[in-house]
This record gives C-alpha cells, sequence and structure tokens, in this order.
C-alpha cells in the first residue's frame, strides 16, 4: 500500500484514497462533514485508520453516481453484468467479484442508460456559457495531500486543468437539479463544506490564490437535465468557520485520544417555522369557527364511514 510523506499533489487509486495514505489519520471532506453535522464520534467509526472494525460500504444508489462519474472523468473500472438485477447467486457473486477488486458492478439497462445519460451530459456542457471545456483537456482524480499546522488533509479533485482556476465537481441526482431543489440539497448535503475544504487544499497545494468550485449536478432521468451551482459569499462564510471548527476538532481529538459523541446536555428544540405557519393557519380556523358558532361540517370536508349513507 502506498505511503504518502510529503503534501502534494499525487495519482492515486480510489482503495489507496479511501484508506488514508498519509503519515498520520487525516481529515477529508466527507469525515468533515460527518464531525459537523454529527459528532467526532462518528467521524472516528467513518475513519479507516482509526476504527479498528472499518468496512468500506458499497450501496447500489451510489453505483449509479459511480458509473456516471466514471464515464465522465474516468475510475477504477466498469464490469457490465448481463443480468436483469442481482437476485440470483450468479448475479450477486459477479457483482461481489468486481467490488473486491475495486470495480463498479453495474446491470447492462443502467449501464446503456449511463452512456444516454454522458452524452446528453456533454451537449449540454458545450452550450452552456460557464462550462464550455470541464472535463476535456485537462487532469482527473488528482489527490491533493496538505497540512493545516499538524493535521493532514486530503481531497481528490475531479478535474484540473493547469492555469485553469475553476474546478469542477460532478454529481448525479436521482431527483431534480432546478436551482430551487439544489439550494436545498448544497447544504442539506454538505457541498457547501465540500466547496471550502476543497478550495483550500488546491490554494494549498497548487498554489490558487482565489480558486472557483463549481457543481456540475444532472438528473440519472430523461431528460438528464444538467444544472449548475456555486456557493454564494454568506454560504462560503459560513462554510470557513464549519472548516475551521472540523480541523481544529479533529486535531484535538486525535492528540488526546479522545473522540466524543452528541453534547451532554439536555437539548431543547425549537418547532420550525412550517409548525409554526400550520399551527397558526389552524388557530385562526378555529378562532373563526367559535366566533361564528359554526359546526365543522360547514368548513371541513364531509365524510362518513363507507359502511354508511351519505348525506
Amino acid at each position: 500500500m502506498v505511503k504518502i510523506t510529503e503534501p502534494g499533489i499525487y495519482d492515486l487509486s480510489e482503495e489507496e484514497y479511501h484508506s488514508d495514505p498519509c503519515p498520520e489519520p487525516s481529515l477529508s471532506s466527507s469525515l468533515a462533514k460527518v464531525l459537523i453535522n454529527q459528532s467526532p464520534r462518528h467521524a472516528w467509526a467513518e475513519h479507516p485508520r482509526l476504527n479498528p472494525d472499518h468496512e468500506a460500504k458499497h450501496k447500489a444508489h451510489f453505483d449509479i453516481g459511480s458509473l456516471g462519474h466514471e464515464l465522465l472523468v474516468g475510475g477504477p473500472g466498469i464490469v457490465v453484468i448481463d443480468q436483469p438485477d442481482f437476485k440470483t447467486k450468479a448475479a450477486r457473486e459477479l457483482r461481489d467479484k468486481a467490488y473486491e477488486e475495486g470495480k463498479t458492478p453495474v446491470k447492462r439497462a443502467d449501464y446503456d442508460n449511463a452512456l444516454i445519460m454522458n452524452r446528453a451530459l456533454r451537449g449540454q456542457l458545450i452550450h452552456h456559457p460557464d462550462t464550455k471545456g470541464f472535463f476535456d483537456g485537462g487532469e482527473t482524480e488528482k489527490t491533493l495531500i496538505w497540512r493545516e499546522g499538524d493535521i493532514w488533509c486530503r481531497c481528490k479533485l475531479d478535474w484540473y486543468q493547469p492555469g485553469n482556476s475553476i474546478f469542477p465537481d460532478y454529481k448525479t441526482d436521482g431527483g431534480s437539479v432546478s436551482p430551487t431543489e439544489w439550494q436545498k440539497k448544497l447544504y442539506r448535503f454538505g457541498y457547501h463544506i465540500q466547496d471550502a475544504f476543497y478550495r483550500r487544499g488546491i490554494t494549498a497545494v497548487l498554489g490558487v490564490k482565489y480558486p472557483e468550485f463549481r457543481f456540475v449536478a444532472q438528473e440519472t432521468s430523461f431528460p438528464y437535465a444538467m444544472g449548475v451551482f456555486a456557493v454564494d459569499d454568506a454560504g462560503k462564510e459560513i462554510a470557513e468557520r464549519d472548516v475551521n471548527y472540523a480541523i481544529y476538532m479533529f486535531g484535538q481529538c486525535l492528540r488526546h485520544d479522545n473522540w466524543p459523541g452528541y453534547v451532554k446536555e439536555t437539548a431543547y428544540l425549537n418547532p420550525p417555522a412550517w409548525i409554526g405557519y400550520d399551527h397558526e393557519n389552524r388557530l385562526v380556523a378555529h378562532d373563526n369557527a367559535i366566533a361564528n358558532n359554526t359546526p365543522p361540517s360547514k368548513y371541513m370536508l364531509h365524510w362518513q364511514s363507507p359502511d354508511k349513507e351519505q348525506t
């Protein structure tokens, strides 16, 4: 297994990258998201160098993204399995063998769909005013290794073109990539944290002073629409603080070999805005009904059980 001794840019396989080849256990953006959104204990559980019982997880819905990603920028390899599903023993054996070899197993129908999806993506990339040249003429799957004080950090770039300060990252989405939907997803899935974390690595290793990150998201069903998204200044400020917190906490936990879980205080949870909105609507309807002495049948849909005659 490869071992890294100095910060820099490296060609690492998926297995080498995810096994963490740094001199000491390192922090990645995915682990930073776990630490921020859950706890240091959860990050410890997900770390291949810290948790002795850690096992790589293979999830079918991730494989669709892996397949689209590999067709676009390359990767460890694809194994096409001519079976309608993985319910038979023979199909499962072929799938598990591909996983053991570090490759992505896919059914023939999924592979054919991914080829159509890839062609649709490339056509949209050409016609989008901000994405011409993305994923062409550059280097793919480059790993950046750097240090934040005493802490080793790593990230894997989808695409890097020397001299270009814009770095695209490809995402597949089983739902919608409309700006309205992706405004929610960007923060729900911690992509703003990935943005901040990767930009720090790009500056530290590649010397790009003001790198820009772009998420190229594509729907996995027809018409395979594409959206391009960037974190705005307010989101960047939040993400930078979160990344600072993650690096600090990771370092503290490493030094003391102590990986605590959630806070040990009772959390008093405020109602979300939609709860208050629904509550106010009910109160208004209730107050109006009382004021006008209105029975529920006058302002609510009439219904009786099916075995009774409707009147």
